[in-house]
């Protein structure tokens, strides 16, 4: 009986200890794939984090599905950006992962955060969007934006009196969005209103952040690992030195070509390679963009000889077809989220790869060989 009740007592304690099974593998989620990607590189020889939003789908408007609410449920610690750039996971995150270790990457100490930008496509915004320049007022918008006649954008961002829409809520009457988009339990929105521009990944330095506030935040939760997750820490952060100094001097030739985007989500890698952005079709994926801001971004095309648009994996870009019809525009597909991209440690620097050479292929193409 004594050696009965001694084997059931082992049997407990290895299966119970710290509520789960000693020198399991930890159950770690990542919502999206550059943060997951990190997470494997600090998880290498231990474990594999899952990951919530794959394929072609977009963080902004991705709703879950049982099988992800299966495995939130199981997780030791769930990994997102936060409630701005994913409201629609933010509700089921926060009824599934009470108990569990939630990090909201955006709120990392040692970020740099820039303030968001709206994208009428006519002011230039491909440089100078940083907060040490002091281009942020109340309301987190750059000077340069300043919503002056020169500009002509006050109409569309709701800044008149006419319109009497006040500048916290900046909805346009064209597209009927009202206050209630805001996601429950966040000061920011996406587009218009929202403080800082989520798309935080895209600067390296952010990524060695983050990666960092992974390894700590894993080594608090599974201290049995924390050498390994300090090993690989260590090995991470230096290849990603490597990685910005290598796109830095990648995209030197081009750096100066003017080029417009889909989707207004690309300012921290833009300032990290002194890119030339000239406009964007939305700063909201969720809004379709007015007769005005289309005709506004025509004219920029014209007015800065742009010379590639460059749409996303993520979200349908027909409209782009009306913005350069006739006009003598290339033609490209950023992939920011690693949509063509495998799962894994090497993930996030394919993803950076991936986009620079792609904006050096249309902005800087090789020129054909003559006969």
């Amino acid at each position: 009986m004594k050696k009965f009740s001694l084997w059931i007592s082992t049997i407990v304690i290895i299966f119970t200890c710290n509520g789960q099974l000693l020198g399991s593998e930890p159950r770690i989620v990542a919502s999206i794939k550059p943060i997951h990607s990190l997470a494997s590189a600090i998880m290498v020889g231990v474990g594999s984090p899952a990951l919530l939003v794959k394929g072609i789908e977009s963080p902004h408007t991705y709703q879950l599905i049982p099988s992800d609410a299966k495995i939130i449920e199981n997780a030791d610690v769930l990994l997102w950006i936060g409630p701005s750039l994913e409201p629609t996971l933010a509700a089921s995150i926060s009824s599934l992962a009470k108990d569990k270790k939630v990090i909201e990457l955006s709120k990392t100490s040692g970020l740099v955060l820039l303030p968001n930008r709206e994208a009428p496509g006519a002011h230039g915004h491909g440089h100078g969007h940083d907060d040490e320049h002091g281009h942020d007022d109340e309301h987190g918008h750059d000077d340069e934006h300043g919503h002056e006649d020169e500009h002509g954008h006050e109409d569309e961002h709701g800044h008149e009196d006419e319109h009497g829409h006040e500048d916290e809520h900046g909805h346009e009457d064209e597209h009927g969005h009202e206050d209630e988009q805001e996601s429950e339990g966040s000061d920011e929105k996406e587009g218009h209103g929202m403080l800082h521009d989520m798309h935080i990944w895209l600067d390296i330095g952010n990524a060695k952040v983050m990666a960092q506030e992974i390894a700590v935040t894993l080594q608090n939760v599974f201290p049995e690992y924390q050498n390994e997750f300090e090993t690989n820490l260590n090995n991470v952060l230096p290849r990603l030195d490597a990685l910005e100094t290598e796109l830095q001097k990648q995209a030197e030739p081009f750096a100066g070509s003017p080029y417009v985007v889909f989707h207004d989500a690309y300012q921290y890698l833009e300032k990290k390679l002194d890119l030339n952005n000239v406009g964007a079709v939305t700063a909201n994926v969720e809004r379709t963009p007015g007769v005005k801001r289309i005709s506004e971004l025509r004219q920029t095309i014209i007015d800065t000889g742009a010379v590639c648009v460059f749409s996303e994996p993520q979200f349908d870009a027909k409209i782009l077809q009306t913005i350069t019809e006739g006009t003598e525009l290339r033609s490209g597909e950023l992939d920011p989220l690693g949509a063509g991209v495998g799962e894994g440690p090497e993930a996030y620097f394919e993803i950076m790869r991936n986009m620079v050479s792609t904006l050096q292929k249309c902005l800087n193409p090789v020129p054909t060989e003559s006969g």
